[in-house]
């Protein structure tokens, strides 16, 4: 009976695992579903208005939003090594705490460099960057 009841335990265990990793995946694919009307919008109306200004509006708005995604890329990964180590016996038993594995605040370099993060925000801040650069020097 114990054996089963440990069983079952470490079953729910994972689960949480996996729910705190889709929690973290379904936040970053909120965050790009809603920064491309976001930037789109404020692009265009920088275009239309001949106003750098704006466009550095949805610039900003896409450097915020890709650090964002980045943090919460970050968290998914570290849940993912947390799942690792509980499948292969190294975690404790509920523990759920990712604070060893990254820092709060500070994102790694090889996170802001993967391809969902700089090929989306990255081009998205680029088209942005070339906009705000072509207003600002519009005769």
């Amino acid at each position: 009976m114990t054996h089963e009841t440990d069983a079952e335990d470490r079953r729910t265990y994972l689960g949480f695992i996996q729910d705190a990793i889709t929690r973290m995946a379904g936040e970053a694919n909120t965050l790009k579903a809603w920064l491309v009307p976001v930037v789109t919008a404020a692009y265009g109306y920088a275009l239309v208005a001949h106003s750098w200004v704006v466009g550095l509006v949805g610039l900003l708005a896409s450097l915020a939003a890709g650090y964002q995604a980045a943090h919460y890329l970050q968290q998914e990964r570290a849940f993912r090594d947390l799942y690792g180590d509980a499948v292969a016996g190294k975690a404790e038993h509920f523990h759920m705490d990712i604070d060893e594995r990254v820092h709060r605040w500070r994102v790694e370099m090889k996170v802001v460099c993967s391809w969902s993060i700089a090929g989306f925000f990255g081009l998205i801040a680029t088209g942005g960057l070339v906009i705000v650069i072509a207003e600002a020097i519009r005769p």
